[in-house]
């Protein structure tokens, strides 16, 4: 019978702080599409804040997958909200304050931060995942 190991303390920490935030933030775009819709500020910017919200589902289904079940498809899925979201980003930040340097740089930062920590963190738990 295969012993079941935990996740690393660090990797455990990370995976939690993450799945608290992206929750509240997910409470925050479902504030945001109730918002939009309500003040009709535009069809693109609704979208945009419905999925930011779907990307935040996602995010946290990922997040559990890796902390709760060990499944290498919750950090893949990880990877793929933040390739997504960093799209996103760019056009919600194109139609609200302008492709500036640093909302670019924002953006970039949201694409590799969280994939990034969560990747040197599971490193050495990789070959235990599923």
């Amino acid at each position: 019978m295969e012993e079941k190991r935990k996740l690393g303390t660090g990797l455990q920490v990370w995976l939690w702080i993450i799945f608290v935030l992206n929750i509240i933030t997910a409470l925050g775009a479902l504030a945001a599409v109730v918002g939009s819709a309500a003040l009709g500020v535009g069809p693109v910017y609704t979208v945009l804040c419905v999925v930011s919200f779907l990307l935040e589902i996602v995010l946290i289904v990922g997040i559990a997958m890796l902390l709760f079940k060990s499944k290498k498809v919750g950090f893949y899925m990880i990877c793929g909200a933040a390739v997504i979201g960093f799209v996103v980003n760019l056009i919600t930040y194109g139609l609200v304050s302008g492709l500036t340097a640093i909302n670019i740089g924002r953006a970039v930062v949201g694409l590799v931060v969280c994939p990034l920590v969560t990747y040197l963190l599971a490193k050495n738990d990789w070959d235990y995942l599923s």
